[in-house]
């Protein structure tokens, strides 16, 4: 989106603005959540003034703050088209920086071979003279164990995590559930370093004894933490031995 743009004339009644959607402004009185979605996608929409002015927002305000963070934004935002960065290809840190001409943008969870604009940036390995650069600094799942659970039961699920970036702990935490080829999102919740999923149904619907599963954890809804937590369920119909079904500790 060019500068040129934001130029646009409108009427005396109406206010140029930058959001996510149009439901943004009514939805979050809040403006770091303004401010979030200002960065993350440009679409043009027009707001009228006595609908501001309803909503409790002084206008000089909003004035300098969107028009602040806009170019502040724009000043270095992605320009090149995906189809022309061989880097968008690459849908993990880890992957993404062991390619020597990319780049991990970590607000925008994206790979490129341009500059990240207003972003925490994750350079590939031997970039000595940066500040975050190699694996080490990627978001991801730090920790796995070998859980075994009982088909047919409902439990919580907790996830280690590490590379937490600050504005993480703010935004919305899912955990993606992939169990007998079909997957399911649930909500979650960050606590210190480990993300909570919510409680869901644990069920083996083949007819083997164990069916093994994955967990990805998500930020900012659909956002992936490198990495992913495996699991099984058993059924103790075909494996009466079966630690879940026992309720033994594994050692």
């Amino acid at each position: 989106m060019s500068r040129q743009k934001l130029a646009k004339e409108t009427d005396n009644d109406s206010v140029l603005f930058i959001f996510l959607d149009q439901n943004i402004l009514s939805g979050h009185k809040k403006w770091r959540h303004v401010l979030v979605c200002i960065c993350d996608k440009q679409d043009i929409f027009v707001v009228k003034r006595e609908n501001l002015i309803k909503m409790g927002f002084h206008l000089d305000a909003v004035f300098l703050m969107i028009t602040n963070a806009v170019l502040s934004c724009l000043a270095g935002d992605l320009v090149i088209s995906p189809k022309d960065d061989p880097c968008r290809s690459f849908s993990s840190c880890a992957t993404c920086i062991s390619q020597s001409a990319c780049t991990w943008c970590v607000t925008k969870s994206l790979c490129t071979k341009q500059l990240c604009g207003n972003d925490n940036v994750i350079y590939p390995e031997g970039n000595s003279n940066v500040l975050l650069f190699g694996p080490d600094f990627c978001p991801r799942i730090a920790e796995t164990k070998d859980l075994i659970f009982e088909s047919g039961k409902r439990k919580i699920v907790d996830i280690k995590i590490t590379q937490i970036y600050l504005y993480m702990a703010f935004l919305p935490w899912k955990c993606k559930i992939n169990l007998n080829g079909e997957e399911t999102i649930v909500t979650a919740m960050l606590i210190g370093d480990s993300v909570y999923c919510e409680s869901f149904e644990m069920n083996n619907k083949s007819e083997n004894p164990y069916v093994e599963g994955t967990i990805k954890v998500l930020w900012d809804y659909n956002k992936a933490f490198d990495g992913s937590f495996p699991f099984k369920v058993c059924r103790c119909d075909l494996e009466p031995n079966c630690v879940a079904c026992n309720k033994i500790d594994k050692k």
